[in-house]
């Protein structure tokens, strides 16, 4: 499961944050080689200030990270299995997994596009890059192929030898809900299932596209070698596709579910089809485990409002409330960081979550400032927290009616 940091914020503190876009000319395209091929990119990079910048896309479709835009806090999260990279528009500090980190370059739109640094965001995920002036090239090595359609997807699957290519035709939602990849010639696949969120990956090597493929690629169109299939499957977000390895010609499927499933599939030599159904997986009998934190405590009262009251009384009682509220649901299993006016330190709280294998950390407090200050925010850590704190705030804003102060990243807190 994945794991929720969220701070809810009653807060009297007023912060401003402007956003700034300017808009700049491309002086060349330069092009970009991972692990000795070619990247086909659907939106060319350009060099502005000697720096390469990216669309957003490339980030995705190319190199297979996980990217998340909140147009409100203008914040791009860039993420993988192990790295959660967060780069704001027009400003030069990242957070990475938590720490600051400086860039040379801001992120910044030009001509409607968000564009990213490139050698940043690769060096953050671990790749090696290289620039020859000369070319106009961008070099990135890594110790595995990760020219795949989205993050974690990057298992290289078997090479199988075949003398001619496999030519895909389409790829079909039967009224039964089974999906059909047709194809002309002699097909080979392979599948491997990934988490986090759920997904199902199908390789064909040794095949190519036809003209056509859904109304999708046109072969004299690289940009149009990689995309996303719709489905009306009950199980299956979309389908996207993309050219995993171009020395092997393999053909890759990403099923992205909306909740987990099994596949199986059935190859039909006769009328060159594969068959592919889907099962949903029973829900788990395992509850979510969700830290409640009552803020300050105990020796720290926190704010002190302009009644005398102390923050740490207020926080304590809205996390019982929480706590009596969420113990209703059968799915959920409460831990509290303190019960009573005790002072637990900033690590024993998260060291709780942490221990626990908690889903979901919430901090509750009560901040103190100027009088022209005053409403409810949400702060949240990582991307993966983002929708978490949406709903959180939504909710919380309906009931109370206090002024809206938004979600927020934890690095502007």
């Amino acid at each position: 499961m994945k794991k929720f940091f969220v701070v809810l914020a009653l807060s009297f503190l007023f912060i401003t944050i402007a956003f700034g876009q300017k808009t700049y000319a491309a002086e060349v395209t330069p092009s970009i080689y991972l692990n000795g091929a070619k990247l086909i990119l659907s939106q060319s990079p350009v060099i502005k200030d000697g720096t390469t910048l990216v669309p957003v896309r490339v980030i995705s479709n190319s190199l297979g990270y996980d990217v998340y835009y909140s147009a409100q806090d203008k914040m791009v999260t860039v993420t993988d299995a192990t790295t959660t990279l967060q780069l704001q528009l027009n400003h030069s500090d990242a957070v990475m997994n938590g720490q600051i980190l400086h860039m040379q370059s801001k992120p910044v739109v030009i001509k409607g596009t968000t564009m990213l640094p490139f050698r940043f965001i690769a060096e953050q995920f671990g790749l090696e890059v290289k620039w020859n002036s000369v070319t106009k090239t961008v070099h990135l090595s890594s110790n595995v192929d990760t020219n795949v359609p989205s993050s974690g997807e990057n298992t290289k699957p078997p090479v199988h030898d075949a003398p001619d290519k496999t030519v895909l035709q389409d790829f079909v939602t039967q009224s039964d809900h089974s999906l059909v990849l047709s194809y002309a010639g002699k097909a080979s696949y392979s599948t491997f299932t990934l988490q986090n969120p759920n997904r199902i990956v199908v390789d064909v090597p040794n095949s190519n596209f036809e003209s056509g493929f859904n109304g999708l690629v046109n072969l004299d169109d690289p940009a149009t070698f990689a995309g996303t299939i719709q489905t009306s499957h009950p199980l299956i977000k979309q389908i996207r596709y993309g050219l995993f390895d171009e020395k092997t010609s393999t053909i890759r499927f990403v099923f992205d579910l909306s909740q987990n499933a099994t596949m199986t599939v059935r190859q039909m030599n006769d009328t060159q089809q594969i068959l592919f159904n889907f099962t949903a997986k029973p829900a788990s009998a395992a509850k979510y485990k969700v830290v409640i934190d009552a803020g300050h405590g105990g020796k720290d009262p926190g704010a002190i409002s302009v009644t005398g009251r102390s923050e740490k009384s207020f926080t304590l009682a809205v996390a019982k409330k929480a706590q009596a509220l969420l113990a209703k649901e059968g799915n959920i299993e409460v831990l509290m960081t303190r019960t009573g006016d005790s002072y637990p330190t900033l690590s024993n709280r998260t060291n709780l979550a942490n221990n626990k294998d908690a889903d979901a950390f919430v901090s509750i407090h009560a901040n103190a400032g100027p009088s022209s200050a005053h409403g409810t925010e949400v702060f949240y850590m990582h991307g993966n927290s983002q929708r978490l704190a949406k709903i959180m705030h939504d909710n919380l804003q309906t009931m109370v009616g206090f002024n809206d102060r938004k979600i927020k990243t934890a690095s502007s807190m």
